[in-house]
Order: C-alpha cells, then structure tokens, then sequence
C-alpha cells in the first residue's frame, strides 16, 4: 500500500482544482502553495481513509494505533506529491521513516518506496 500512496502527482489521476504546478516548489506563487498543499492533502486523506475501509489492508502491526496508520499514510503520500525541493518534504519522510521503524520492532517488514527512500 506505501507503494501506492508514494506515486507522484504525475500520477496521482484527477486534476487539481487549481492549475497544474510548477515542478519545483521554489516557482510555486503564494496561492499555488496555500490551496496546492491542501489540496494534495485532501487527495492523500481521501486515499488514507479509504484503506482504513479495509481492516484487512492495515499497513502497521496490530500493536500500533490507527493514529499511527494515518499518520504513515499522510507521510508518504504527502512527501511523494509535493515536489522534491520542498521545505518540509525532510520532515514527512523522517516521520515515515519513524513509523516504518517502529513497525519493524513488531516484525512487520516495512519500508519507503525505493524513490521516496533515496532523497
């Protein structure tokens, strides 16, 4: 499922609301990266609550909360629509990364999508 929500905004279907966007987040006008943001992020919750339909899709061991699901979700779904010089894009990942460890603990076998992982 990381593997899913980590496609680009390339592929990520659908138009956004607004124009497309720059590649780079550095060429992004200040209302691109207000309602750009929010409206990826919207897309990645919509992706996230979807597959919390499907107990049977859970990414996270038994023993990590729902919370924790979600939060891995928006991470990498996040990290993985916004453009690669975004500020924050570090902090997305490092807490994705956070999770992924955690899960590993418990024996899920987990980790970044190989393009995520290499930035």
């Amino acid at each position: 499922m990381l593997d899913v929500l980590a496609r680009p905004a390339s592929e990520f279907g659908g138009k956004l609301k607004i124009a497309p966007l720059p590649q780079h987040f550095a060429e992004w006008t200040e209302e691109q990266k207000k309602v750009g943001f929010q409206q990826l992020a919207q897309r990645c919750g919509l992706m996230v609550a979807l597959e919390h339909d499907n107990p049977a899709a859970r990414i996270l061991p038994p023993s990590m909360t729902n919370l924790e699901e979600s939060e891995l979700g928006m991470s990498v779904c996040i990290a993985a629509k916004m453009p690669d010089d975004w500020p924050d894009r570090k902090k997305y990942l490092d807490d994705a990364q956070r999770l992924i460890v955690k899960a590993r603990s418990f024996g899920r076998m987990l980790q970044l999508p190989a393009h995520l992982a290499e930035n």
